[in-house]
């Protein structure tokens, strides 16, 4: 019985480090934006790791219709209000920071059984995906989407993560994410100052964090 729970064990770590080495070549292939090449390169990478990942969608050719994670999560790929935002200032993304001022609001909320997984790195959200059956459909980066266990993402999104539910519709979150950028990037409130949101907050444990 010893010998047994022993060996179990130590397939488990064998198991951990060769999901820890796949996903720093997942990185690695993921840094290339040569994005027309990954699934290949993807699925050569089975010749030294078991993987499930397959290419869903490839990236578009056309920008204006680019997105990134958290807008395929979230349901706002299309969206043409988030995309004028981020077109006007290099700066602004819909991102980390945003994502985190999303949970700080309570807009969205942990739920285990929620179809959004995010994934965080030191508390910082990182990256997120869909939850479709035993499966996770998600973007990386810029690049092409992909169906994929939970942990067979690169090395750069991530120790942890959670499920989130979205507490609001997609149209209040576009309308958060005007608010939060007009606030973030072009207000001219001091750090210490009410936040012009009328939360009762300063800007800096506010739209300034």
């Amino acid at each position: 019985m010893i010998c047994v729970l022993v060996a179990q064990v130590k397939s488990l770590n064998s198991a951990m480090e060769n999901n820890i080495e796949l996903r720093k070549q997942l990185l690695a292939i993921t840094e290339n934006n040569s994005y027309d090449s990954h699934e290949s390169l993807i699925n050569k990478l089975k010749d030294q790791f078991f993987h499930s990942i397959q290419i869903i969608e490839s990236v578009s050719p056309n920008r204006e219709k680019n997105f990134v994670c958290f807008m395929h999560a979230f349901d706002l790929r299309d969206s043409v209000i988030i995309k004028n935002e981020m077109r006007k200032k290099l700066e602004v993304t819909f991102g980390s920071d945003f994502i985190s001022w999303l949970i700080d609001k309570g807009y969205l909320t942990q739920n285990k059984n929620a179809n959004i997984v995010i994934y965080f790195d030191d508390k910082i959200p990182k990256h997120a995906g869909l939850v479709i059956g035993n499966k996770i459909i998600s973007k990386w980066g810029m690049g092409n989407t992909w169906q994929h266990d939970l942990w067979e993402v690169p090395s750069s999104y991530g120790n942890s993560f959670d499920y989130f539910e979205l507490s609001v519709k997609s149209e209040e979150i576009e309308k958060e994410f005007v608010s939060w950028v007009k606030i973030r990037f072009y207000s001219r409130v001091g750090r210490n100052e009410s936040c012009p949101c009328n939360s009762g907050k300063k800007f800096n444990q506010c739209h300034g964090k």
